[in-house]
């Protein structure tokens, strides 16, 4: 649906009729010079193929893959063989004709950031009158039974009080007002489910796990709760804050229980092994958005700009897909990234991102080398630990690692920490003469390596 302040409309009509016949412009040359791109890959890496098979496989190109006849498939997969190539390996004509590509691309995302964003929201409305709702005798669609009405699992009401549907508008409205009724029912103070659901799952974000641990089972056969009159509390609390749950958030985190120190006893681990009774703060590991965001605000490259329509990810030169840096050079936070079931970036799937097909219930959480090579050798990881260098002002070199424990782990180090820092410094400068900022450098990159900027603790 169109939606927008007249204001809105005149700005779309004003600016965007001759920058989207610009950007159509722009897209038929890359159209183009990606043919040609292509057209010289396949000369300079099959030089003994026709011409005529050249041309056929930009035809197979624009069949469906479950169309194309035997010879088509076998012309398609010689020229993705050849893109599967790094660029920079590739010979020179076939550099430049990418470099073209590369140009155009770039042109067309700029125009595209000088468009007014469509004056569009997404809605829904009813379609006439409901369909009729049968109960299927031996579960066959093809054989309806005993026609039945709106309403919920009867096992989750007092079994007297009817499920009540009432049109939400004037008489006359095409609303059958289902879904305002199943709205109220879920939000009604004494629902048995809604806010204890939502308060196990606020508690699990913060200690790792839920009080009932199967966040998604509430029934008979799910996991007793640990703490059943705190769970009752808190999902009372969180009705008569009105649902708040950012009330919820400070609740849980000014607690003495989220305060705690996540160090074990004897004592502790004697009677509390497996940590149930929250003796102790369990050790978590920040999650796939929060580590992101995490390593681009200390390092002083995290674009905090709001909204917007999502930054696109692209593939690097290390086969990694990543997400696209802001015209500034820098990134924006992990909720402003694109993602597609295909292309997850790298880092995110690496530690542990969800796949939302259709939803996920808990994130599993692994420990798993490819997570420690990444943050090692990754470039960006490296890029990110060189801007985290730039900040420190410091001359000396304790004052250098004061400034680096500072500003990537919140804290002021150990003397014994400080020691071996500015020896580490040290060494590093002596090996390097003719790089010194490489030392800090490294020891930046070092403590966005290490456990204490992973975990929460």
């Amino acid at each position: 649906v169109e939606f927008g302040t007249p204001e809105q409309r005149e700005r779309v009509a004003a600016v965007n009729p001759p920058l989207e016949t610009e950007l159509k412009d722009l897209e038929g040359q890359l159209k183009k010079k990606t043919v040609q791109w292509q057209r010289e890959m396949l000369r300079s890496h099959y030089p003994g193929q026709s011409e005529e098979d050249r041309e056929a496989t930009f035809v197979a190109l624009r069949r469906a893959d479950n169309t194309r006849s035997l010879q088509q498939r076998r012309l398609v997969e010689l020229l993705q063989t050849a893109l599967v190539i790094p660029n920079h390996e590739q010979p020179a004509s076939v550099q430049a004709a990418r470099a073209v590509v590369d140009d155009l691309e770039k042109r067309i995302g700029e125009v595209k950031r000088r468009m007014a964003p469509p004056l569009a929201i997404r809605a829904l409305w009813d379609r006439g009158d409901p369909s009729p709702t049968y109960i299927y005798r031996r579960g066959l669609h093809t054989s309806p039974g005993r026609l039945v009405g709106p309403g919920v699992p009867s096992v989750l009401t007092d079994g007297h009080t009817p499920f009540e549907v009432i049109p939400p508008f004037p008489e006359g409205t095409p609303k059958t007002g289902r879904r305002l009724a199943l709205a109220k029912w879920l939000t009604q103070p004494d629902h048995p489910l809604t806010s204890r659901v939502m308060v196990n799952r606020i508690w699990s974000h913060h200690f790792g796990k839920g009080l009932v641990e199967s966040l998604e089972n509430f029934g008979r056969q799910s996991e007793p709760p640990s703490h059943p009159e705190l769970l009752d509390w808190l999902a009372v609390t969180f009705v008569q804050r009105g649902w708040s749950v950012k009330e919820m958030h400070r609740v849980m985190m000014n607690s003495r229980t989220w305060k705690q120190s996540s160090h074990v006893t004897d004592e502790r681990l004697a009677g509390d092994p497996a940590n149930r009774l929250l003796s102790r703060m369990p050790l978590l590991r920040m999650d796939a958005e929060a580590l992101r965001d995490s390593l681009l605000f200390v390092s002083g490259r995290l674009d905090a700009t709001p909204g917007g329509p999502p930054d696109g990810v692209m593939e690097n030169r290390e086969g990694f897909i990543q997400a696209q840096p802001t015209p500034t050079g820098d990134w924006r936070r992990s909720l402003y990234v694109q993602y597609r079931r295909t292309e997850i970036p790298t880092m995110m799937e690496t530690f542990d991102f969800p796949e939302m097909g259709p939803n996920c219930v808990a994130r599993s959480v692994s420990t798993v080398s490819p997570q420690s090579l990444m943050l090692m050798n990754l470039e960006r990881i490296r890029v990110l630990a060189a801007s985290l260098a730039s900040r420190i002002k410091a001359k000396d070199a304790p004052g250098k690692v004061e400034e680096a424990y500072a500003m990537a782990l919140s804290r002021e180090p150990s003397a014994e920490e400080r020691q071996l820092g500015a020896a580490a410094l040290a060494k590093l400068e002596s090996e390097w003469p003719g790089h010194p900022e490489g030392a800090l450098e490294a020891y930046c990159h070092a403590l966005l390596n290490s456990a204490a900027f992973l975990y929460v603790d």
